[in-house]
């Protein structure tokens, strides 16, 4: 269970009182309320002094309610991870037609452009896998790019320090990302 979710959800539902929670409690509504809205105003009426006693029945049974309960089951994706993951393919496209450009323009068979394309199209391909599996939340995603943000934060810093100003911003706003990547771990947490 998260307990940074339940202990968030307990904080929002103190302010109702004692009856309103019992009733929600008696009620047993899981689509209007989910398992982690449960635990906490369990603890709430514990902590007031009272026992919540037994649950009635789930408030339905029916095929679209249980379908509904499901999808509310299911994890929602950040605004900020599907711009994030949006950006990513971008840029990653944009390698590709930058070495599909280097191939036209230039030699073929030269062994620098051979070589920095594989090594761009390497990179636009972990990146794409990385957009992937932020896009289907999946925790070793949110791993690999802080990792990759990590190594971008410390190239940008180096170009800082070289007196390329124009890295203040890149330093910012990757900066920024990598913290809030760290931080919220909790949407990248299995279903429960």
């Amino acid at each position: 269970m998260n307990e940074e979710l339940i202990e968030q959800i307990r904080r929002n539902l103190e302010t109702k009182s004692t009856e309103e929670l019992l009733q929600i409690w008696e009620k047993n509504d899981r689509n209007e309320w989910s398992d982690q809205a449960f635990i906490a105003i369990q603890r709430i009426l514990e902590a007031r002094g009272e026992n919540p006693g037994p649950q009635g029945p789930p408030a339905s049974e029916d095929i679209e309610t249980q379908g509904k309960a499901a999808q509310a089951d299911r994890r929602q994706r950040p605004g900020c991870v599907t711009a994030f993951v949006i950006l990513i393919v971008l840029g990653a496209i944009v390698a590709v037609l930058q070495q599909v450009f280097t191939f036209v323009a230039g030699p073929v068979w030269d062994e620098g452009n051979t070589f920095g394309a594989v090594v761009a199209l390497s990179i636009a391909g972990l990146y794409v896998a990385v957009a992937v599996g932020l896009w289907r939340l999946q925790n070793w995603a949110r791993i690999a790019t802080i990792v990759l943000l990590g190594l971008t934060v410390l190239l940008l810093a180096v170009l800082l320090f070289n007196g390329i100003f124009f890295a203040v911003i890149g330093l910012l706003v990757n900066g920024y990302c990598l913290y809030w990547f760290a931080v919220n771990k909790h949407y990248f947490e299995p279903a429960t």
